[in-house]
């Protein structure tokens, strides 16, 4: 994979009373204060204009994947609560060293603005990097051809599209049930966090405290076995008076081992002989190891499908001769609401909680060991990034593929299609005609 190195806009910082419209050009008349302050969860609505009023609404989601030093984390942190706050949007923004995660709710319009908005200060970062690579992870790169008008030479330019999915609400559900209510915006050490927050810091704080004992332990054994020594020496001369103490040198002498040392190498004896006898799959599953793997290394996605291609794939498992399944990654109230069925290939529900419940019951789960192929989803394609490098490690041979932009991007592009097929004839030839949607029920948006 490539990312993008996007150096975040310095200048936002010049002044304090310049607004967001004025740093990124914005025009201020689409800045409504009345549209703000109604963009948040506080919203009064008669049951007449409810359906109305779910229309206007919608959740944002998106990701992007690129690298970010500590100053340029911090710049855009202020970029992004500046825009929320003015724009009147809750939700909760994860930014990281390695990127960008944002789930908000708000009006449409003013949400198309955000959208504009951000995109516009990452715009003016990537100009000023003369770099090839230009594809974050969760975005896209456009290239767009424009004539100069003063020489008349072509110039290709490159705008960043931050695919954001705009996730329509549930007309069941009250309007306030369903929209944030307050605004989070944070750096974090990861895009999202797979594993327990307190997991990598209770890591690097164990490995400083055993560096730190081991370093301690290792020069109380050298004074230990420089003591010995000498002491040996001593012996040595009593019972042989002939000999000089001058031939007993620090190089010549035999190291008596401890106590310790004995009892140290009992015990690497013993656990040799338990790991020797113990089969592979009942020992305990090296979460720090397993957590360094997937979340400190660079993301290598799985192999993306978008709708057309995942449907073909999961269609093709039936007469081939490898099996298959379909993982979903999110928690059980999202499953609850809605899920993929296919009719060859089951779904494993791992029924979490909580995000960070994942990695221990994927190591353990007896179904994906017996699978040749995992077909991963989630509501944005977010969580599937690093949960494939988390199968990927657990499960080396296993083919991961993962759905592109989620269950949200899924039901526009079967939506889309199901309207154009309304539109042609029962007798043309349709390419999704027999290639339906598999997903039933609704999706169901959370900011785990």
């Amino acid at each position: 994979m490539t990312t993008a190195f996007v150096e975040v806009v310095e200048d936002s910082h010049a002044s304090s009373k310049s607004t967001i419209s004025d740093i990124y050009g914005v025009p201020s008349e689409e800045l409504s204060p009345k549209e703000s302050k109604e963009s948040g969860s506080d919203v009064n609505i008669d049951d007449g204009q409810l359906q109305f009023c779910h229309n206007l609404w919608r959740i944002a989601l998106y990701y992007i994947y690129v690298e970010m030093t500590p100053s340029q984390v911090k710049s855009h942190i202020d970029v992004q609560r500046r825009a929320c706050e003015e724009l009147g949007l809750m939700g909760r923004v994860r930014v990281s060293h390695e990127g960008v995660n944002g789930v908000l709710s708000g009006k449409y319009e003013i949400l198309r603005i955000y959208e504009k908005t951000i995109t516009c200060a990452l715009q003016q970062a990537l100009r000023k990097e003369e770099r090839e690579n230009r594809s974050p992870q969760g975005a896209m790169i456009i290239t767009d051809a424009h004539t100069n008008s003063e020489n008349n030479s072509e110039y290709v330019d490159e705008i960043i599209n931050l695919d954001i999915k705009y996730c329509e609400l549930r007309a069941e559900l009250p309007l306030q049930k369903q929209l944030f209510g307050h605004l989070i915006v944070k750096e974090t050490k990861n895009v999202i966090g797979l594993f327990d927050q307190s997991l990598g810091q209770d890591q690097r704080r164990h490995q400083e405290k055993s560096f730190k004992s081991e370093r301690y332990r290792r020069r109380r054994e050298r004074k230990r076995q420089q003591q010995e020594a000498k002491r040996q020496v001593k012996i040595e001369n009593l019972h042989k008076p002939q000999l000089h103490v001058e031939q007993f040198s620090s190089s010549t002498i035999s190291m008596i081992p401890t106590n310790d040392e004995i009892l140290l190498a009992d015990n690497d004896r013993h656990d040799v002989v338990n790991k020797q006898n113990s089969p592979s799959a009942s020992r305990p599953l090296d979460m720090s190891c397993l957590y360094r793997s997937v979340m400190e290394e660079p993301l290598k996605q799985a192999r993306h499908l978008s709708a057309t291609e995942w449907n073909d794939k999961l269609d093709a498992v039936a007469s081939s001769d490898k099996s298959a399944m379909l993982l979903d990654v999110r928690n059980i109230y999202e499953m609850k609401v809605g899920h993929f069925v296919h009719p060859s290939t089951p779904t494993l529900f791992t029924n979490t909680r909580k995000y960070s419940d994942l990695p221990q019951i994927l190591a353990s789960n007896p179904e994906i060991q017996e699978r040749d192929q995992i077909f991963m989803y989630c509501t944005g394609g977010v969580r599937c990034e690093r949960v494939s490098m988390l199968v990927h490690q657990l499960y080396p041979q296993k083919e991961i593929f993962q759905l592109q932009g989620g269950i949200q991007r899924y039901l526009e592009t079967c939506s889309e299609k199901q309207h154009q097929r309304k539109q042609q004839d029962d007798n043309s030839n349709d390419p999704v005609k027999n290639n339906p949607g598999y997903f039933v029920g609704k999706n169901f948006v959370s900011s785990d």
